[in-house]
């Protein structure tokens, strides 16, 4: 049976779950897929991405193996540039997983230390209301 001041606890429990994610989108758009440099390097590495599916499938006849040899230093080569572009784009996305990281990590310790208030109180009470 839950009462009245759990469906609050339960409510304000789902509504800040709801806030955080907000403010983890909102602080990763801000820091992250607002900017320039990562529009920039997104489509750089859609391209090279592109590029390597289109290398992989090669040419459609038989070919020699000089040519082969060719293809594949060049699927190589494209590998490598998908790569550092990966490697790039995750250290642009690393300074907003801090970000987010200090921000939950605070938010959830405000939450945690709301809720033991709580908890005592009603600990509190209950022993009050026991003595009588």
């Amino acid at each position: 049976q839950i009462n009245e001041m759990g469906l609050y606890d339960i409510g304000l429990i789902i509504l800040a779950s709801l806030a955080s994610a907000l403010l983890a989108e909102a602080i990763t758009w801000v820091l992250i897929y607002r900017t320039d440099d990562y529009k920039q390097l997104k489509g750089q590495l859609d391209k090279a991405q592109d590029k390597l599916d289109k290398a992989k499938e090669g040419p459609k006849k038989a070919v020699s193996a000089s040519k082969q040899k060719s293809v594949q230093k060049q699927v190589d080569r494209i590998e490598e540039s998908v790569k550092s572009l990966n490697q790039n784009l995750s250290m642009i996305k690393m300074k907003s997983t801090f970000a987010i990281a200090i921000t939950m990590i605070s938010f959830f310790g405000f939450m945690n230390s709301a809720y033991v208030i709580i908890i005592v109180f009603l600990n509190y009470v209950l022993h009050i209301y026991n003595l009588f």
